[in-house]
């Protein structure tokens, strides 16, 4: 198969069943596939069938003989130098014409997960009904990396024969899968939602990247599968539809940010020699931004009160105040909108993430994702995640946890926005910060934003 047959001229339905090869009972899924869907996107959707992470090499190919040459190469294979028609040029209609047609798709070459893809009905497809679905299954996928199909099979046998003769040999595998050494039920429509989400990410991904956003940036300067990554993350933060801003919302959304401002007249205040607000503006602010006093010590040094040293940056960089011959003013936009909440709260998500260095930036666009999808529920879980997610996009910290970690110091910004957003208060207990349902709507505006720009 060197040259390609053409597309048919009536656009196709194809309604594939592929099966892990070597499970038993097998384990399979009944895609519904578009014939003008790209291999490249197939691998997609096959990955999220199954449950897949993309974390390792695959294939295409029309025979069983995984070893042999293969017409479909990926963009890997033509960096490696090798020939052949790249997966994203061929349709599944050119590849597979007939019920009965099959083919074969391998998954991570340690491991060897072989699927066999069999054309079960072809049909005409109806206008305006482009999507992918998966229609049945059974079977929940193997975990990554555990060893292929045999050995995940006789593991499972093994972790449900009390008294197996090989469960101490494999005691500290079934440590490390956990929860997995026992796997859930297949759950259809988690699948269907995973495979209309893969189908969408290529398209996004495209879309995104002709933008001019902060969004956009970080992701041409991905490669195509820790972008892809980053779209599902999108998808995530954006998988349902943000309610309608409300006045209660908006006015605990900007509270610490419009008491803040309430206290600089149109003639502006005067810093200190050191550059810092006067102790009796301090003092101001700080009974109404913490009227319960929450803040332990003295409350008329900017310099000792780290919260509200970082609420003046964080306006200031929002371009709400600037300095001006040690003078702290307000500029057109800060005497324009402190005292409308609403046209401040969508503001603010405008300028999101609020970091002015490439990987603060970066990772503000993460932080934003992580917020939206409700994954910051603990600290340690969104410093593990952001650390993460930062390494697909090319940044790599050493690794701490907590606070203690430069990644979620590099957006200090951002974070206080969101948390001054979900608590409505300068100072807050730690599990109240990003975990709130304001936090989340602000950062969700903030993704909206990304995307339209």
């Amino acid at each position: 198969m060197t040259l390609l047959p053409p597309p048919p001229t009536t656009p196709q339905r194809f309604e594939l069943r592929i099966e892990l090869v070597g499970s038993a009972p097998p384990i399979w899924r009944r895609l519904s596939l578009p014939g003008e869907v790209t291999l490249d996107r197939v691998h997609d959707i096959l990955q999220a069938a199954f449950g897949w992470t993309n974390s390792h090499l695959h294939r295409f190919s029309p025979t069983d003989d995984r070893y042999g040459p293969s017409p479909i190469v990926t963009q890997y294979d033509l960096d490696e130098g090798d020939t052949g028609i790249l997966e994203g040029a061929v349709r599944l209609d050119q590849f597979v014409d007939r019920v009965g047609d099959s083919f074969w798709y391998t998954y991570d070459f340690g491991d060897d997960w072989e699927h066999r893809v069999v054309v079960e009905s072809v049909s005409e497809l109806d206008p305006g009904d482009d999507a992918p679905r998966c229609v049945a299954g059974e079977r929940a996928g193997p975990p990554e990396d555990s060893g292929g199909i045999h050995s995940y099979e006789h593991a499972l046998d093994v972790y449900r024969t009390p008294g197996h003769a090989d469960a101490e040999d494999l005691a500290e595998f079934f440590d490390w899968l956990g929860s997995d050494a026992e796997p859930a039920p297949f759950d259809l429509a988690a699948a269907d939602r995973s495979v209309r989400e893969a189908a969408q990410a290529r398209p996004m991904l495209a879309a995104l990247r002709a933008g001019t956003s902060p969004l956009a940036v970080m992701l041409n300067r991905c490669r195509d599968e820790p972008a892809l990554a980053i779209i599902h993350d999108v998808l995530d933060a954006t998988a349902t539809a943000p309610a309608a801003l409300t006045v209660t919302a908006a006015e605990r959304g900007t509270a610490v940010i419009r008491g803040f401002l309430a206290h600089i007249p149109e003639e502006g205040i005067a810093l200190t020699s050191a550059g810092y607000l006067p102790p009796s503006v301090v003092t101001a602010m700080m009974a109404d931004l913490d009227p319960e006093r929450t803040w332990f010590g003295q409350a008329n040094r900017e310099l000792n009160i780290q919260p509200l040293l970082a609420l003046r940056e964080a306006v200031t960089a929002l371009g709400l105040t600037r300095k001006y011959r040690g003078r702290l003013m307000l500029t057109k936009q800060g005497l324009l909108l402190r005292d409308d909440p609403a046209t401040l709260w969508r503001y603010v998500a405008g300028r999101l993430p609020a970091e002015r260095t490439d990987y603060g930036r970066d990772i503000g666009v993460l932080l934003l994702l992580l917020v939206s999808a409700g994954e910051a529920s603990t600290l340690n879980e969104l410093v593990d995640a952001l650390e993460s997610s930062a390494e697909l996009v090319g940044w790599r910290f050493p690794q701490h946890s907590g606070y203690g970690s430069p990644a979620y110091a590099s957006i200090m910004q951002t974070r206080h926005l969101l948390e001054w957003a979900g608590s409505g208060a300068l100072i807050t207990r730690l599990d109240a910060r990003l975990a709130g349902p304001e936090a989340k709507a602000l950062a969700r505006a903030a993704v909206a934003a990304q995307m339209a720009r």
